[in-house]
């Protein structure tokens, strides 16, 4: 995480002087890192959030979704099988010195087969195959638990996300930094340049905090020190549903909509509308998923990003809208924990902001793996299916419509088709 605040000095460029009143709206990258710095230069600072400190960075997109890779990785480590390094099963068998040892290492690798790899069909293309999983709760031939649990495995990333903006909250209180919880609106400038700003009070989540599934400390991958990366999740061109050239300007998600709860949001949350007066006001609240009038993501069937870590199951056929870089990743990652992936690209090629090279290995790797990837198909509509027959759980589905006509039929389906401020 930056402290680049640390090392700012005054000078005549900067808009900011020692005892001025400085309001920032919106707490991710952009807002706490000019917190840090205004109140470094000696500025009175209050940070206004509605949701939680870090942003989309910290909170929804880069720290969670990494979050979600590394178990995906973990969950699959042992795809090192065809180069002789085998997996183990049952951690708690008696060690030897070709079996692993506490921390799953073995001291031997399976010399057969290094030998006789080539010779015979690779078995990680194959067993990996979607369609060919063991679907159940225990360990596959490969010592793979192929169904994860959905919700500890999201109950980890939403503690891991949250840690880090409880650490951001404690780094302002330090910093002499008044953050509220609160949503804010531009009033007007009085005679003095002195501008208002209306700040209403917000029931909701703050994300920050911890829920009733979360546990109180990390029992896995060690992912807390992973640093903000800011919003490499965010630069993708929007890959589906028209408007490929869509940018997205990243740093927050402080305008999503509040969810509805009993108790006001936040570490010093406004439980009545109050009135902030500024010298200087920045306006720092950054992007959302996009939303599609003909694929409205309902958090339970159609969804964002954002919503992925509310699931309570492991989506049984996860369809992707979307070959940017947070469609490929989620894609990739969801294959990895056991899901069947088909992924939708309207472009002809994978990652279209990505190396060439580059975007062609991983969709080599991709369709090797068992994705379905359907390049230069776009789609036009999402809808959620009720079906009274045995169309899966509950009896919905999810089908996508493409613009030649065809259909796609999943359990759920993630719209990564770009982001709006």
């Amino acid at each position: 995480m930056s402290t680049a605040a640390a090392s700012v000095r005054p000078d005549d460029a900067s808009p900011v002087r020692r005892g001025q009143r400085v309001v920032i709206i919106g707490g991710g990258p952009a807002g706490y890192e000019a917190a840090l710095v205004a109140s470094q230069l000696g500025a009175q600072v209050k940070l206004v959030e509605d949701r939680g400190l870090g942003g989309s960075a910290v909170l929804t997109d880069v720290v969670p979704s990494k979050t979600l890779v590394a178990a995906a990785e973990a969950l699959d480590a042992s795809a090192t099988g065809p180069h002789g390094v085998n997996h183990p099963s049952q951690l708690s068998r008696p060690h030897r010195p070709d079996q692993p040892d506490q921390r799953g290492r073995t001291n031997q690798p399976d010399r057969t087969d290094q030998h006789d790899r080539h010779d015979r069909t690779d078995q990680h293309d194959r067993t990996d195959r979607p369609d060919e999983l063991d679907r159940s709760d225990g360990p596959d031939q490969r010592g793979r638990c192929r169904r994860p649990d959905a919700v500890e495995l999201n109950a980890r990333v939403r503690r891991l996300a949250a840690e880090q903006s409880r650490d951001l909250a404690a780094l302002m209180a330090d910093r002499g930094v008044e953050v509220l919880g609160g949503r804010a609106r531009l009033g007007g400038l009085d005679e003095t340049g002195t501008r208002t700003v209306h700040v209403d009070p917000v029931t909701g989540p703050w994300l920050g905090a911890p829920t009733a599934t979360d546990h109180p400390q990390d029992e896995g991958l060690e992912d807390e020190d992973l640093e903000d990366e800011g919003l490499e999740d965010e630069d993708l061109e929007d890959e589906g549903l028209g408007n490929e050239d869509l940018e997205d300007e990243g740093l927050g998600d402080e305008d999503l909509e509040a969810e509805t709860s009993a108790t006001p949001a936040g570490p010093n949350a406004a439980r009545l509308s109050q009135d902030l007066h500024a010298d200087v006001v920045l306006v720092a609240t950054g992007a959302r998923p996009r939303r599609l009038p003909r694929a409205e993501p309902d958090g339970r069937r159609i969804l964002t990003w954002t919503q992925l870590y509310d699931l309570d199951e492991l989506p049984e056929h996860l369809i992707v809208v979307g070959s940017g870089v947070t469609g490929a990743e989620f894609a990739g990652a969801y294959l990895a924990l056991g899901s069947r992936v088909t992924l939708v690209s309207s472009r002809e090629r994978l990652l279209p902001t990505v190396d060439a090279d580059a975007a062609d290995l991983v969709d080599t790797r991709f369709r090797a793996r068992g994705m379905q990837v359907l390049s230069g198909a776009r789609a036009v509509a999402a809808h959620v299916v009720r079906d009274d027959g045995d169309a899966g759980p509950e009896g919905e589905y999810v089908e996508v419509e493409l613009a030649d006509g065809r259909v796609v039929y999943g359990s759920h389906c993630l719209m990564a088709v770009g982001a709006v401020p």
